[in-house]
């Protein structure tokens, strides 16, 4: 088992098999034999928020997003966090579960602050379904 704890504000911790994580992300794949920092810590930080951490576990067991009240803005933090980590599989379900919430619906728009929407233009790619 591996042990994850989230970085930003409550400092979750949750256990996850070392081979299903290694299986999705070949970032956490090279680090136990990397140089990488995160390679020496007992506990690797992830930069997620402590829900956003409990929902990418839940993804890594069940292929689904949790729902909850911020369930699109934690599928936008896992988007962001799918590309740092390289996990292709969370990139195509976070992206799906935003478009299943806002993308049949044009009159509701998905709002986010200009803090938002500039850190959200400054980490994805101009191709990025994000950025349209």
């Amino acid at each position: 088992m591996i042990i994850l704890t989230s970085t930003k504000g409550d400092n979750v911790t949750v256990f996850v098999h070392k081979e299903l994580l290694c299986f999705f992300s070949t970032y956490y794949a090279a680090a136990p034999n990397g140089n990488s920092s995160e390679t020496h810590k007992a506990y690797p930080k992830v930069d997620l928020h402590g829900k956003e951490l409990e929902s990418f576990v839940a993804w890594l067991y069940t292929g689904e997003i949790l729902e909850h009240d911020d369930a699109t803005f934690c599928a936008l933090d896992l988007y962001l966090f799918a590309d740092l980590v390289d996990i292709m599989a969370l990139h195509r379900a976070a992206i799906s579960h935003v478009m299943k919430h806002v993308g049949d619906k044009p009159d509701v728009a998905l709002e986010l602050s200009y803090r938002d929407a500039t850190y959200m233009l400054e980490h994805t790619a101009e191709s990025s379904p994000l950025q349209k």
